[in-house]
């Protein structure tokens, strides 16, 4: 699978995403980083996962996307499948097993009520883990047409009071260590 070709297409489809995507790997490798985890964020999986943990969005119609009012029940549950899509897209290369394990769970919770499998706890691969609050952070700070920017502090108390529920408390406390470091840089 050619990765850069792949990007391309994402682009196309859905604008943004992928500079968002970047930026979530790059977070999540760097939180990773902070929790000591050096062999995860230098694995090619990790960071191709990270990267393209969107990539599902390919199949999602571009209505949807972009649609800046609230979506009705089907649609959400066919955004919500982007995870399972994004797998079996990153699954065409048969040496992605494992960064196609982080991209279907990285929308699950610690708490369980996440998707697309309500997996809970230790059942999320860490990588997944990871990626959630990259995601979580990085989605929050840029703005979506369903919702505005959030300021860096209001992100990241919302990422402490997620965490224990929709986050990984230790991912969570490590992303708070490098956050503001970041922010302050950025």
């Amino acid at each position: 699978m050619e990765h850069q070709d792949l990007l391309d297409r994402l682009e196309r489809h859905d604008p943004g995403t992928v500079e968002h995507s970047r930026r979530v790997g790059d977070l999540a490798c760097s939180i990773a980083r902070g929790m000591g985890l050096v062999a995860l964020a230098d694995d090619p999986q990790f960071h191709v996962a990270a990267t393209f943990h969107d990539v599902g969005k390919l199949l999602i119609p571009r209505l949807l996307l972009r649609r800046p009012g609230p979506l009705d029940a089907a649609e959400w549950e066919l955004m919500r499948m982007h995870t399972v899509f994004g797998a079996g897209i990153l699954a065409q290369d048969g040496a992605l097993a494992e960064a196609c394990s982080y991209v279907v769970a990285h929308h699950e919770r610690i708490d369980g009520a996440g998707y697309p499998y309500g997996l809970a706890g230790e059942e999320i691969p860490l990588g997944a883990r990871l990626i959630s609050v990259a995601d979580a952070f990085e989605a929050m700070t840029s703005g979506r047409p369903y919702q505005p920017a959030l300021s860096e502090i209001e992100t990241m108390t919302r990422l402490r009071l997620g965490s224990g529920t929709q986050f990984d408390l230790q991912v969570v406390t490590a992303a708070l260590d490098i956050l503001p470091a970041r922010v302050a840089a950025a």
